[in-house]
């Protein structure tokens, strides 16, 4: 049996910490560690590397007025070492340096104290920094400082591990040439044959959750642009649009000329700024299809020699996959317009293009059609949808990633240089249902009924957050509580912060009622409309954009934790319904129990009895039996209603239209199902290596019969198509959906 006595031994050039379960080596005095011993394994650092690139402190720093970690990276040696504290229980070393003035802009001017605490009877020890900058002293940003320890590649594949997930890791040979291909940054590599194939071209991704996406286009209001929960009104607004994706949200509106050319018109347009002449079949009218762009991308890749017009083009192709496979895919996922190529001709960091209200007006059209009668399709941004749900519903989100690790990108980033992760990075996998997979939708629209005040954030972001601090200004300069025009060729669809307030941190008032005039914008679009100029035809919905300012709408902020005025809640539940699901015996269901706080509270509050009951128990065999017995009866439920909290079902809920129009027990293949793989984001190739078929097929669903807001169906037309050779449609008024109420 290994010694539990605590030790320690100072040599001339290392230290050495051992509890008998756990032996550190630390060089001396730098301060970076050499060696550790567990388990049988002599060292847990890679033993191949030099004793200085094994396990050692390092930051990130640049001069006041840089942006992003784009500064000096440094790896922190010490000059002292002393010891701190050595008893039986605890050892604590310092390894300090302090900052020489003669070589300033060299190193940060701060002088740094490092400690590392080994406990007796331990199998992990402890490190920490102190940093101190003196009055007088330079000025610096400071943008990121870790701790780093480099293990033997031939113990240790994963670099992400959790109970629930395990993720290899690039291994240094993936540097090794015909394995990483070289970037910008001499530092950082892209994996092109990595040992690993998984890691080749892709670093994670999110993959869309059909059954949410079902149930929040239930729950969509076309003349609105808002979701209607239990809770209230919420929807994506133009602050998700840049804070989730860090779109433009000011510059040139993506509008003009809807274009009428021949394919071979088209081919020379693509050999201009594409930098190549795609086959006749590869297009269809003024769309080309995405898996031309991504056969030339894979095999016509820029290198450092390449001439800068090349690189443009190289990057056009880029965006123009971007663009129709995850930004404004349409429900087939196979092509994109190359009206979008416009908007890339001149390319313009002072001026960029407002991407972001156009995928935003994208989104709600896609939402509007697919949320009537007889719909069994959706594109648009999927994915931006779900995020928006996860950061807000709780209930329904997986657990955010909090681990650096685990949002590591796919590129060996040594001098840790490349931008940091998207906010989206937090979440790279979903929710399991899998004991629940065919009654998922069910289960998801009876939480949604359920949900209480305290289940939906209105305000998740947090603005001290590097991801959302490092936002560029063309995304944040824009206020985002404004009314305004959301514009993309024909489509004009209108932002309505007014009617979501809380989310923006203000308190909620009762909203006026949709304009008529905005509900008729639904009937625009591009059929037969050969030659139109869009930007001529909304030049009101434009000039009003233009004018930022008369368009902000703003109340007092919340205070005291009340975010709407006394009758709001009143006047919503009057003017809607949010209750879809029936009172169905969800217990019933294999995996599934409804909860919500009050289940947790009642759990808690047993959980902490339970053990009040064994510390009172003490020795005594008969009364651990007596509590063993009596949790068992609360297990069944036969311990007596003084003694058992049950926790309410789902209230009983009104239908006018019949249980067969509410939901389906069929399975998962009623519901959304996207044919195509699932996206990824790299910071290099924006897109996962098989086609980017969006074609997310939702169910059939049965309607309730009633519209939850009175609402006109036909201001909702059939799905955004390319113009076709045909005269315009005439305007027929169809008859009225028969709820007798309309705004």
């Amino acid at each position: 049996m290994p010694s539990t006595r605590l030790r320690l031994q100072v040599r001339d050039h290392h230290v050495v910490m051992d509890n008998g379960i756990l032996r550190v080596t630390i060089s001396k005095p730098d301060g970076i560690v050499t060696g550790i011993k567990y388990n049988h394994i002599d060292n847990l650092l890679e033993i191949a590397n030099d004793e200085s690139n094994r396990g050692y402190w390092d930051l990130v720093w640049s001069q006041p007025g840089s942006t992003r970690t784009t500064g000096t990276f440094e790896v922190i040696h010490a000059r002292s070492f002393k010891v701190v504290t050595e008893n039986e229980e605890q050892v604590e070393l310092s390894f300090s340096t302090t900052w020489d003035a003669s070589l300033q802009g060299k190193l940060a001017p701060l002088n740094i104290d490092k400690r590392f605490v080994m406990l007796r009877g331990s199998s992990g020890f402890y490190t920490y920094a102190i940093y101190q900058h003196l009055e007088g002293w330079p000025g610096f940003n400071l943008d990121e400082t870790r701790i780093v320890f480099k293990l033997r590649k031939d113990k240790f594949h994963y670099m992400a591990v959790a109970d629930n997930r395990q993720r290899y890791m690039p291994l240094p040979d993936d540097r090794l040439p015909g394995r990483g291909q070289p970037l910008d940054y001499p530092e950082a590599v892209l994996l092109v044959n990595p040992l690993e194939p998984e890691f080749t071209g892709e670093c994670g991704h999110i993959e869309i959750d059909t059954h949410l996406i079902t149930a929040l286009v239930e729950r969509w209001r076309p003349e609105t642009h808002t979701f209607h929960f239990s809770v209230g009104e919420a929807t994506i607004t133009l602050q998700d649009i840049s804070i989730i994706w860090a779109l433009p949200i000011e510059g040139n509106l993506i509008t003009g000329v809807d274009i009428k050319w021949t394919t071979q018109q088209w081919q020379n347009y693509c050999h201009q700024w594409l930098g190549f002449r795609p086959n006749e079949n590869a297009f269809k009218r003024s769309r080309i299809k995405l898996s031309s762009l991504l056969d030339w991308l894979l095999n016509n890749t820029c290198d450092d020699e390449s001439p800068f017009d090349a690189v443009l083009q190289e990057a056009r192709v880029c965006v123009m996959c971007i663009i129709g496979g995850i930004l404004c895919p349409d429900a087939t996922g196979n092509t994109v317009s190359l009206l979008y190529l416009r908007h890339m001709e001149i390319i313009d960091e002072e001026r960029p293009s407002n991407w972001g209200t156009a995928v935003l007006a994208y989104l709600y059209r896609e939402l509007c059609m697919a949320s009537q009668r007889g719909k069994t399709n959706i594109g648009g941004a999927m994915q931006l949808l779900q995020i928006w749900a996860w950061s807000r519903i709780i209930t329904l989100a997986p657990i955010p990633s909090n681990n650096a690790a685990a949002l590591m990108p796919t590129v060996i980033d040594v001098e840790n240089i490349l931008p940091i992760p998207p906010y989206a990075a937090r979440w790279s996998y979903h929710i399991s249902r899998t004991h629940t997979a065919t009654n998922a939708i069910r289960i998801i629209r009876n939480t949604l009924d359920r949900m209480q005040e305290n289940e939906f954030i209105w305000t998740p972001y947090n603005g001290d957050a590097l991801d959302i601090h490092s936002l560029p200004l063309f995304a944040t300069r824009t206020p985002w509580n404004i009314r305004c025009p959301l514009i993309h060729y024909a489509i004009v669809e209108m932002h309505h912060p007014e009617r979501v307030f809380r989310q923006f941190g203000m308190v909620q008032d009762i909203p006026p009622n949709p304009l008529i005039s905005e509900r008729r914008l639904h009937t625009i679009d591009r059929r037969g409309r050969h030659g139109e100029d869009w930007a001529s035809f909304h030049r009101d919905y434009i000039v009003k954009w233009n004018d930022v300012q008369s368009m902000l709408v703003v109340r007092p902020e919340i205070v005291n934790g009340r975010g709407t005025v006394p009758d709001y809640m009143n006047w919503y539940h009057q003017i809607t319904r949010v209750q879809i699901s029936h009172n169905i015996g969800s217990t019933d269901i294999t995996g599934y129990r409804p909860t919500d706080t009050r289940d947790w509270e009642y759990v808690y509050n047993r959980m902490e009895q339970l053990v009040l009951d064994c510390d009172n128990s003490g020795d005594d065999i008969q009364s651990l039996r007596q509590t063993r017995a009596r949790n068992r009866a609360i297990g069944r439920d036969d311990a007596g209603p003084s003694n058992v909290y049950t926790p309410s079902g789902p209230s009983n809920i009104y239908n006018e239209a019949g249980p067969s129009n509410v939901y389906n027990e069929a399975g998962p293949s009623n519901f959304f199902t996207p044919t195509g793989p699932s996206y990824a984001y790299t910071s290099n190739m924006p897109f996962s290596s098989g086609d980017f078929a969006h074609n997310i097929h939702p169910e059939t669903r049965r309607h309730l019969g009633i519209s939850p807001v009175p609402f006109d169906g036909s201001d909702v037309n059939t799905p955004i198509e390319e113009p076709q050779d045909i005269h315009p449609r005439r305007n027929r008024r169809r008859p009225r959906c028969g709820t007798g109420g309309h705004y």
